[in-house]
């Protein structure tokens, strides 16, 4: 939906997936982080920056949690 430019139903399918992804793998998982991504490029479209640039920094936050996890793993090798 958001190639064609039907942002209200691409903002409507990507909340969905959020939630459902959010629900199932939990608000910090690497799928919500996607899932953010996605959201986030939907309200920019729309031109709401300020919404975007909550979940941009939401799955930002996730990245870095993620990164932080990996370096701790490849130290316990």
């Amino acid at each position: 939906y958001l190639e064609d430019g039907k942002l209200s139903q691409a903002k409507d399918l990507a909340e969905a997936a959020l939630t459902a992804v959010e629900k199932r793998y939990g608000i910090d998982s690497s799928a919500s982080w996607l899932e953010l991504i996605v959201l986030a490029s939907v309200y920019e479209k729309q031109g709401d920056l300020s919404k975007a640039l909550e979940l941009s920094n939401r799955a930002l936050q996730i990245s870095k949690n993620h990164k932080t996890l990996l370096q701790k793993a490849s130290v316990l090798r």
